[in-house]
């Protein structure tokens, strides 16, 4: 490689460098109004981070995902499988349960939502 393309390789990394920086900049300030909740500035305590994750529709969508595998995996299973295959088996139920279960997680988060917060919800 000659000088010119030393410089050429080199400029592309920085400028892949700082197109990767922006991208992670932006995906930081974003994180907050994700889906579609809108955080306010406020102090962070345990209360309100606990709070925060039980209003998360995603919270819901895990903890029937993992009871769904929980209930269904020891009905497949079959007497010669591994250890690596059951997990990979409690794995995928646990994430099908999760993909299917979007519609009760909002139902059950904006359920607490109504009986926590009563009349501070718009």
């Amino acid at each position: 490689m000659n000088v010119l393309q030393n410089n050429t390789v080199a400029g592309e990394h920085r400028l892949r460098a700082y197109v990767t920086i922006m991208m992670v900049r932006q995906l930081l300030e974003t994180i907050p109004y994700m889906r579609g909740v809108v955080v306010a500035k406020r102090k962070l305590t345990l209360t309100y981070v606990f709070f925060y994750i039980l209003f998360l529709p995603d919270t819901w969508q895990v903890i029937i995902g993992i009871t769904v595998a929980y209930f269904f995996v020891p009905a497949i299973l079959k007497p010669d499988m591994g250890t690596g295959a059951i997990i990979m088996l409690y794995i995928m139920c646990a994430a099908i349960g999760y993909a299917l279960s979007a519609k009760p997680g909002k139902w059950v988060s904006n359920a607490i939502k109504r009986l926590t917060l009563k009349d501070k919800i718009s």
